[in-house]
């Protein structure tokens, strides 16, 4: 990002032809040779700036995007809070610095600075999309579906905003809105990977799972290697009941991220299909081990514990996974299946009821939660 412009100040660096640079002409050679990929360099000449004048907020703010595209985004928040201690009327700093809060976990910090953001520049779209994807990591899916919303009005060809339009609708269990909005992405962007993978996720919501398998494959063609797609696609695998090609798509995906937590969860949701309990309690427990509070894979547990008939270790499987996601529906029906079979029928019913509260339009006996992960873009 290019920074804005600054009064001319002498500083220590020199110019090409000899003379003592301005601050903006040392900012300006920094983005010159952060452009042609002489990070290296960049980063030299900033620190150089910063040696002298050590609150120079362009020349922090330029070293926080540098860092922040070497993965640095900790050091890169540090920064720009340092920037925005002379310069809090930037747009620019507080947009970016709302961003970097919500890459590092702080969502409701990330919330407080979009709006910070939008108040100096109310009419940027990129801001309320990133202001959508906050309120989205809060679980908060009706902001969230505003600020996304008032991005594309301002912004009509906007398929980032239109793909995590579609996520938010998807949380909502509005899933025929959440594909328009998947459609349009692709659209707009018909080579969009992850607009492609969105979209089988919410054909798999509508048990299209033809539909899903091509969407999926369709992702994974646009960018080979694309694990959370691949991952997914186990997913339809199973659903079509191809439970061989989905093992071996695990194979491949474990060749790829050998950590792959997801990929242990989907191969021993196949294998509870295909009623393999011990091998199901094996590759879970792997995946646990991986992630251990991940909620949907102790259900995914609770499910292989139940499957080698051992109930009580699968209702403390579903107790550990809503503890950490109290909203988890398919937790507790589970949950409800492994009481009864205990004879605990009061405390059964009581999960049951609470499965109907959280999902109105159940019947019977429910699948465990499909979990895929749903991609958001800046």
């Amino acid at each position: 990002m290019k920074p804005q412009k600054q009064a001319a100040q002498p500083v220590a660096e020199n110019s090409p032809s000899g003379r003592q640079m301005t601050v903006q002409q040392a900012l300006d050679v920094a983005d010159q040779h952060r452009k042609a990929g002489r990070l290296a360099q960049c980063e030299n000449v900033l620190r150089q700036l910063l040696s002298q004048k050590p609150d120079q907020p362009d020349a922090l703010h330029a070293l926080a995007i540098l860092a922040h595209e070497h993965g640095k985004t900790v050091q890169a928040v540090q920064l720009i809070e340092r920037a925005l201690v002379s310069k809090p009327e930037s747009p620019l700093y507080q947009g970016n610095i709302a961003e970097m809060y919500r890459l590092t976990g702080r969502p409701e910090k990330a919330v407080e600075h979009g709006k910070i953001a939008l108040g100096l520049r109310p009419s940027h779209a990129d801001t309320y999309n990133n202001l959508g994807i906050a309120y989205f990591d809060l679980g908060d899916y009706e902001a969230a579906i505003k600020n996304y919303e008032t991005a594309i009005r301002l912004k009509p060809n906007f398929p980032e905003a239109c793909s995590n339009l579609g996520n938010a609708l998807r949380q909502l269990k509005r899933h025929a809105e959440a594909e328009t909005w998947y459609r349009k992405s692709i659209e707009l962007r018909p080579a969009y990977a992850e607009a492609h993978n969105n979209l089988g996720s919410v054909l798999r919501d509508l048990e299209r799972f033809e539909d899903a398998e091509q969407s999926y494959l369709k992702a994974i063609s646009l960018r080979p290697g694309y694990v959370e797609a691949m991952c997914n696609l186990v997913l339809a695998y199973k659903d079509l009941k191809k439970f061989d090609e989905g093992l071996a798509l695990v194979d491949k995906i474990l060749r790829l991220k050998p950590d792959c937590a997801d990929a242990y969860c989907y191969a021993g949701a196949i294998q509870i299909e295909l009623k393999n309990g011990e091998k199901a309690l094996g590759l879970i427990n792997k995946a646990v081990s991986l992630e251990p509070n991940k909620a949907e894979t102790l259900n995914m547990l609770g499910r292989a514990w139940f499957e080698c008939a051992n109930p009580q270790k699968a209702v403390e499987s579903y107790q550990r996974a809503i503890a950490i996601k109290p909203t988890l529906a398919d937790s507790y029906n589970n949950m409800g299946n492994a009481l009864k079979e205990l004879g605990r029928f009061d405390e059964a019913l009581t999960a049951f009821n609470k499965t109907l509260e959280l999902t109105p339009d159940a019947y019977g006996v429910r699948e465990p939660g499909r979990h895929e992960e749903v991609h958001v873009s800046r």
